[in-house]
């Protein structure tokens, strides 16, 4: 299994690395001396949580091709640990600090969710961390990590993939806006035509951009890395949950407080990948709609439901702890580079 031929290159075999090479000269255009990375600079690769499998694996090395990325990573993240962990708690955590203080790694890409950051946040070393600030990019249950960066050291990150997704042509186009150009403003639309709005008030808001899966959410709550949701705008997205589920953790948010002083929420795609109880996906989130519906408007809280991120192929990356302006207009979401990107410029 994940067998390294001799030409492996930081965990890009030969043929990848000189077709990275190729797309790097091919679209040089793209590069700016302003971003965050380069085409040919180095990713660091990091298992946080569940264990690989060997179309993650295979996944990953086709998406860093595409990118024309080069991948460091620890031998430890092919471990398994419990079955369902990648490595024991000690393991993982050392992954992370060996990536976080490598100088040649730009960037921080999860190659997957599953469970296992909360297990791992007590035990990181935030200071050597706040020495060596570079943006982590994940979802799902990466969600624990982004909350505790964020709430230890104010460090934004990158919502919205993992490296074993396959990306879509929209998932990429905004990668390559994040890392590789220079945009001083950005704008964020979703891909999704089936959209639901509903605001008392005025039609835009702004506040920081917190949020992730909702069970990782719910599992913040009481921790010392929850973030105070107070004047911010809340990005929410589940799979695999049922109605009922959906309901008890929205309504357990309700009564800790959280919603009561949001600028806004966003809902993602909330998706039922097993298809046990709804013909198709389309009725399972008509049924999620009609209890946020039920939840909100009595209450007066804006929303929209139904953009484009959450565990869907055209995934929007959105800017973790950063300040946004939301639009209803159009549902599009505004933020300037330099509140994002000016953290990492050491």
């Amino acid at each position: 299994m994940y067998k390294k031929s001799p030409y492996l290159f930081s965990g890009i075999e030969k043929k990848e690395y000189i077709c990275a090479f190729c797309f790097i000269i091919k679209h040089k255009s793209f590069m700016s001396s302003k971003s965050l990375l380069q085409r040919g600079d180095t990713i660091g690769l990091i298992t946080p949580a569940g264990v690989i499998k060997q179309r993650d694996w295979d996944q990953l090395i086709k998406n860093l091709e595409i990118l024309g990325l080069k991948a460091r990573y620890s031998k430890s993240i092919f471990s398994v640990y419990k079955e369902y962990l990648a490595g024991s708690d000690e393991k993982r955590i050392e992954e992370l600090h060996k990536i976080y203080t490598d100088k040649e790694v730009k960037a921080v890409l999860a190659v997957r969710g599953g469970y296992g950051c909360s297990r791992i946040a007590e035990g990181i070393d935030y200071d050597l961390i706040r020495k060596y600030p570079k943006p982590l990019i994940g979802y799902s249950d990466l969600t624990f990590l982004q909350f505790a960066l964020y709430k230890k050291l104010q460090i934004p990150s990158l919502h919205g993939i993992t490296g074993n997704r396959r990306f879509s042509y929209y998932t990429r186009k905004l990668i390559q806006e994040y890392l590789f150009e220079d945009h001083p403003q950005m704008v964020l639309t979703s891909k999704e035509s089936e959209i639901h709005k509903y605001t008392p008030k005025q039609e835009s808001y702004k506040g920081i951009l917190i949020g992730g899966n909702l069970t990782i959410l719910l599992s913040l709550l009481g921790t010392p890395f929850d973030i105070p949701w107070d004047d911010a705008v809340i990005f929410i997205e589940e799979i695999n949950e049922p109605v009922y589920k959906v309901d008890r953790m929205l309504q357990q948010l309700f009564q800790a407080g959280k919603f009561q002083k949001v600028q806004a929420v966003l809902f993602g795609k909330f998706s039922e990948s097993n298809g046990h109880d709804f013909q198709t996906n389309a009725l399972y989130e008509q049924r999620i709609h009609e209890i946020i519906k039920e939840k909100f408007l009595p209450r007066q809280i804006p929303y929209i439901f139904g953009l484009s991120f959450g565990h869907i192929q055209k995934q929007m990356i959105l800017p973790f702890g950063t300040p946004v302006t939301v639009d209803f207009t159009d549902a599009s979401i505004h933020f300037l580079r330099k509140d994002w990107q000016s953290f990492f410029e050491v």
